[in-house]
């Protein structure tokens, strides 16, 4: 399913029913309110500039990936991630 363009509700229920972690930039899934983290397998929002470029992003998840052991299970968890830190909300 391409999901690129769907609308941030279509992507959440889609994430929610199929038990897949969300890994975006859009801060949109960052609303406790509208996205509850306990709802999915996890939310991933990865603070991106403006003019962020492929090295940025790829260092970026290359940075969270490796500490992920130490965040697992992301399970009910919103995560958001910038260079050298990674803030957890429950």
């Amino acid at each position: 399913m391409n999901l690129g363009t769907a609308p941030d509700g279509d992507i959440a229920i889609f994430a929610r029913d199929t038990g897949r972690c969300i890994i975006t930039g859009d801060f949109d899934f960052a609303n406790l309110l509208e996205y509850e983290p306990r709802e999915f397998a996890g939310i991933v929002v990865l603070t991106l500039p403006r003019n962020a470029l492929p090295p940025y992003i790829a260092r970026l998840i290359l940075e969270f990936l490796e500490r992920l052991p130490a965040l697992v299970p992301l399970e009910g968890k919103l995560m958001i991630v910038e260079i050298g830190r990674i803030r957890v909300r429950e």
